[in-house]
């Protein structure tokens, strides 16, 4: 397979079919990680925080809900969902998400967890934390306008399309949340948790502190994470451990799909692997005109899937969607 090695990376810079890196985590998004690891709230995964990474929706249904410190809540429960196509270590999490009315599916049966999460659904779920609303006679935003209103009440700085939305962003937008009040009301969603014994206001006032320093010494940070001498053969679950899927890997899994055939990994799995994980993959096909048939498919299934709309528990779906509005 070397052989097809400079024959590859030719390709690549030719057609810049590989994803590059996206940019460093920020200094804010870093201190925004210390400050909700410092309240329990965040725990990156097993290699640290890991801001640069993608997420997809159940990975981001599971940061929501640690974050607002309902994970044993959730884990506890008996809420569930519709789907067919969530993973059994996030299915508790999207069913407690569900029941909140805080995600939503493509269908009555499609949730689309391993898909990417964009900017627009990850804001789109914490407006509706903060208790604005998408649907109804009256909605507050769209979907796809999310970032509008999100802009607006400080989420985000603003209203440009987001393509490589990360952890790091998640993490930022979500300390802003906490500091940001509940639509119609004086308080704030830190408040709320307060409010429900979540943290306590001494913990917060703390991690405000670290939001706006840092803290080095904070061991969710990979610099500070000990080696990891568990043996993990048989590591399936989430057990509460990180806030992804639980599996090892920067991105949350194995770059082979549950199947084992490599011709049924997703466009959107590809884009979350690293540089050198993308590599491995093409190294693991036979010749390289396998890879880019696979290539051509698995990108016309992700533009296809583009086409989704979300459609609530209730049937109704988010016409902002089809006609853009605000």
């Amino acid at each position: 397979m070397k052989k097809y090695l400079s024959l590859f990376l030719a390709v690549c810079l030719l057609c810049g079919m590989l994803v590059m890196p996206v940019s460093a985590a920020t200094t804010t998004q870093l201190n925004a990680a210390d400050a909700l690891y410092s309240l329990g709230l965040f725990l990156g995964t097993n290699k640290g925080y890991e801001l640069n990474n993608s997420l997809t929706r159940e990975q981001s249904a599971m940061l929501l809900v640690r974050m607002l410190g309902a994970l044993e809540t959730a884990e506890a429960g008996s809420y569930t969902h519709p789907f067919t196509d969530v993973a059994t270590w996030a299915s508790k999490v999207v069913a407690y998400a569900y029941a909140n009315e805080y995600v939503k599916g493509y269908s009555a049966t499609k949730y689309g967890g391993a898909d990417t999460v964009t900017d627009f659904q990850y804001l789109t779920i914490v407006l509706r934390v903060l208790g604005y609303t998408d649907g109804g006679e009256n909605p507050d935003f769209y979907y796809r306008t999310s970032r509008g209103l999100a802009k607006k009440i400080g989420l985000v700085d603003n209203v440009e399309d987001d393509a490589s939305f990360t952890r790091g962003e998640a993490v930022e937008i979500f300390w802003r949340a906490l500091n940001t009040k509940l639509k119609d009301s004086d308080k704030t969603l830190a408040d709320r948790l307060i409010d429900q014994k979540v943290f306590d206001a001494k913990a917060f006032a703390k991690a405000a502190g670290y939001s706006e320093t840092g803290n080095p010494e904070s061991e969710g940070r990979e610099e500070n994470k000990k080696p990891d001498t568990s043996d993990n053969t048989n590591n399936s679950g989430n057990n509460g451990s990180t806030d992804n899927s639980g599996n090892n890997g920067s991105n949350g899994g194995s770059t082979t799909p549950p199947s084992g055939k490599l011709e049924d990994t997703t466009w959107e799995q590809y884009l979350a692997m690293s540089a050198d994980e993308q590599l491995a993959f093409f190294q693991k096909f036979s010749n390289p005109a396998d890879f880019f048939t696979w290539k051509e498919k698995a990108e016309a299934e992700y533009e296809k899937n583009q086409n989704v709309i979300e459609v609530g528990a209730d049937g109704t779906v988010d016409l902002g969607q089809i006609l853009g509005k605000n």
